[in-house]
């Protein structure tokens, strides 16, 4: 078994808190009827990650900042990825010489501690004797925003599951509006799979799923039919601020491997006033099952101690 995980520093008695963070993956193996551990590795050392506290969450935004994800692939090979900041850049840099101080402090691909937005990911790929073979940083081109909620290897590549703001040739952002007679004031969030090589860290193909309104994928697999992306669509976010002003409907879509098709449905149904989205997809064959949240509460709804708005019913969806 392999397991990342995130853990706060532990500080001497008297010290301030620092609200340091270290993560780590490790590995462990079944054996005379408990799991004992074989090998521990530091992904980043001491380090920083802190979004801020007014940004939104009802997708995990503020959770992709600070989560670990971790995949294996058929040969044996372990893959942490995260929100890469200027901390833990910088502690890269400190313990193993990967990056340059300059570059954690001004490279592109590098935020800052409390960003939820734009979020570059990085990967760090270990044996599976768990000798550290080295990160690779990316953002798409053009990329205004940017976050991964989910990943997949396959035969030495990684594909990503998030959502995108494409920035056009201007370097504008086209907003549109939440009804025909209104303002362009909504921010066009695009559901976005991307294929990468896990030694170069290139791009080999990328899709960027936009349904009309916002979109976004919560969770991906990876299948003998192709990319399999679960998440949310038909929502609005405006651009001055984070709150989501119109709910979304379940999103579902299937991506060929070869990066040529991509198919999407809109499974169950749609959001307006309350949220329907799919957090979760497993396979089984010819068939899917998707799991996630029915009637669950936007940004506002607690307002005012409105606190019975705040809870929410289960939504699965199965397909054959």
């Amino acid at each position: 078994m392999a397991v990342a995980f995130l853990s706060r520093v532990a500080v001497e008695e008297g010290a301030a808190d620092t609200q340091q963070l270290a993560s780590g993956v490790m590995t462990l193996q079944w054996a005379d009827g408990h799991y004992q551990e074989q090998w521990t590795r530091v992904v980043d050392g001491r380090h920083s990650t802190q979004p801020a506290a007014w940004a939104y969450d009802e997708f995990r935004w503020r959770e992709a900042t600070l989560r670990p994800l971790l995949a294996v692939d058929g040969d044996g090979r372990l893959v942490v990825g995260r929100t890469w900041n200027t901390s833990r850049c910088l502690a890269a840099s400190r313990t193993f010489n990967e990056f340059t101080s300059l570059h954690c402090k001004t490279g592109d691909d590098v935020t800052s501690t409390v960003d939820t937005e734009r979020q570059p990911f990085a990967v760090t790929t270990f044996t599976p004797a768990g000798a550290r073979t080295g990160t690779h940083v990316f953002v798409p081109a053009h990329a205004a925003e940017f976050v991964v909620f989910d990943m997949a290897v396959r035969e030495g590549e990684l594909a990503l599951a998030g959502t995108v703001v494409t920035e056009g040739a201007d370097g504008t952002v086209g907003y549109y509006p939440a009804t025909p007679e209104a303002p362009a004031l909504m921010t066009p969030y695009d559901g976005y799979l991307g294929v990468l090589s896990l030694d170069t860290g290139a791009l080999r193909f990328e899709h960027r799923v936009d349904t009309g309104r916002a979109d976004h994928f919560s969770a991906l697999r990876w299948t003998d039919a192709g990319l399999l992306a679960v998440g949310g669509s038909g929502w609005d976010r405006w651009y001055g601020g984070m709150s989501i002003s119109r709910g979304a409907g379940a999103l579902l879509t299937l991506a060929s491997s070869d990066g040529q098709t991509v198919r999407t449905q809109h499974a169950g149904p749609e959001g307006q006033d309350r949220h329907f989205h799919l957090l979760g997809v497993d396979a089984d064959g010819d068939s899917l099952v998707a799991v996630g949240l029915a009637e669950a509460p936007m940004t506002h709804s607690g307002d005012g101690g409105n606190t019975a708005a705040m809870t929410f019913g289960g939504l699965t969806v199965e397909l054959r």
